[in-house]
């Protein structure tokens, strides 16, 4: 038996050798992947301003949220802070630092700002200018690079505080995407507003919590285990694809949605396959010319009140 078990963590030994070679020998293919999209990062992504970006991301956020508890301007404050920052500062109380709206007033301004700007604006014009096509995706745009920076400055964090720990950048980091819309599952079951979010995040993972969770292993795993990135080439690349994504929903819709509802649509208008051993519809008898010699056929049997 022992040398049955020594034999076993030999062959698992020489596996994990194995792969760790592998792994090291394909950085030298993997890691040119990364050089553009590093340029990209130095060159495009950040040249955005944070102020910019953050700004972006309140107005869109408090234009979401403006007509869950509209009535209760204190609660729908709680609830539209909850939606745009709760990822960040649950995940700053889990690991022991101060939390952000405490640390800079850049924060709290932008928020203010933007909550007053879609909720006092003249006859409604902040809420009505950002529900307007372009602006929604140009707010939505930043709202999505604010969020990307919150997930890989996260699990960077993480990673590099609770070292050789495999869960803890992937748990902080999906947190950092995904919190804000659990918050606020949360909220809608303490007012007792169904209205906040349209179903359970927790009970069924949608994009939110898949694509955050995606994000953070992409990061930690590009650049903490296998080292074949920089911290800027591996959040370019996760927020060009996230870009892309909702670019092309935005330009042409859900394309999976539309697939499945026509799929659908065909399925319900195709005709239902016939059971074996049913009866097949009773042949009417073939017509006989009339003529000399021709037997005519009886006329057929009437119901009972036909005439």
């Amino acid at each position: 038996a022992n040398n049955h078990l020594s034999v076993e963590v030999e062959l698992f030994n020489m596996a994990t050798f194995d792969m760790i070679s592998l792994v090291k020998e394909s950085k030298g293919y993997i890691a040119p992947i990364f050089q553009p999209l590093g340029l990209v990062s130095e060159q495009v992504y950040s040249h955005v301003p944070k102020e910019v970006m953050l700004a972006g991301h309140c107005l869109y956020m408090v234009s979401l949220t403006k007509k869950n508890l509209e009535s209760y301007l204190l609660l729908n404050m709680l609830v539209s802070f909850l939606g745009g920052f709760a990822g960040t500062h649950i995940t700053a109380l889990l690991m022991g630092s101060p939390m952000p709206c405490f640390t800079t007033n850049l924060v709290a301004l932008c928020f203010l700002g933007a909550w007053v700007i879609v909720h006092y604006f003249p006859m409604g014009l902040g809420y009505k200018l950002c529900n307007m096509k372009p602006v929604t995706m140009l707010i939505k745009y930043l709202s999505m690079m604010a969020r990307v920076s919150a997930i890989t400055s996260v699990t960077e964090a993480a990673a590099t505080a609770y070292p050789g720990i495999v869960i803890a950048p992937l748990v902080l980091g999906t947190i950092a995407g995904t919190g804000g819309k659990i918050s606020l599952e949360f909220a809608a079951k303490l007012f007792s507003n169904k209205n906040l979010v349209p179903d359970c995040e927790l009970a069924s993972p949608s994009y939110a919590i898949l694509s955050a969770f995606y994000a953070a292993a992409f990061y930690v795993t590009a650049v903490h285990w296998l080292e074949v990135a920089a911290g800027p080439a591996a959040s370019a690349a996760i927020l060009t694809v996230l870009l892309m994504d909702a670019l092309a929903k935005d330009l042409l819709g859900d394309v999976r949605a539309s697939l499945k509802a026509a799929v659908a649509a065909a399925s319900a208008k195709a005709p239902a396959p016939e059971e074996e051993g049913a009866a097949s519809p009773p042949l009417s008898p073939p017509a006989t010319r009339r003529g000399r010699g021709s037997v005519k056929s009886p006329p057929p049997e009437r119901e009972a009140g036909e005439t």
